[in-house]
């Protein structure tokens, strides 16, 4: 499959890593792929750029890895603290995504990656919303749910009604009303 097949989904229809696939060294040379200089993160923009640039896509149902979740001391484990990272990786995704030639075509799966990335890290990596840094972070997701590009996405767009409702809760209501809510 590629693009072509499923332009709505291409971003999201694999799993955000490098790790479980194989690439040909010409296509990532051809398509100047790289990884952001990051920390944390940087496998996410670099899969799913991938993914949404090739002509084929291949999936072979096999188990051929096992992946470790829940083991303390790895880099997932750490996300937490690295909230700056997932802006780094998911604007740097969009970026690279409005380049290829095709970005017309796959519109709304460039803006569902960078809504249903930011959704995930906030449910997941915030555990203390007071904090200083999940208020940063917070507030730029705000922010950005409500910039110009964001204006048309609906239930359509994202194809997850429970993710659109988090998307326009986030879109109306900023830090300081949305902490309230949390406490209670």
């Amino acid at each position: 499959f590629s693009y072509r097949d499923t332009p709505d989904y291409i971003m999201r229809v694999i799993n955000p890593t490098p790790w479980n696939k194989l690439y040909r060294t010409d296509f990532i040379r051809e398509k100047g792929l790289k990884f952001d200089e990051i920390s944390s993160t940087n496998d996410i923009a670099f899969a799913a750029v991938s993914v949404a640039a090739a002509d084929r896509v291949t999936y072979i149902p096999d188990s051929l890895i096992r992946y470790r979740v829940g083991h303390a001391g790895t880099i997932s484990d750490g996300k937490a603290g690295k909230l700056n990272n997932v802006k780094t990786a998911v604007f740097s995704a969009v970026r690279q995504a409005r380049e290829l030639p095709h970005s017309d075509m796959i519109g709304n799966a460039i803006l569902s990656f960078a809504v249903e990335n930011f959704l995930f890290s906030m449910s997941r990596y915030i555990k203390d919303f007071s904090d200083p840094g999940a208020a940063e972070f917070y507030q730029m997701v705000h922010e950005t749910f409500n910039r110009e590009e964001f204006a048309d996405v609906d239930a359509r767009t994202l194809h997850n009604p429970k993710q659109f409702l988090e998307f326009c809760t986030v879109r109306k209501h900023d830090y300081e009303t949305m902490k309230k809510m949390v406490s209670r």
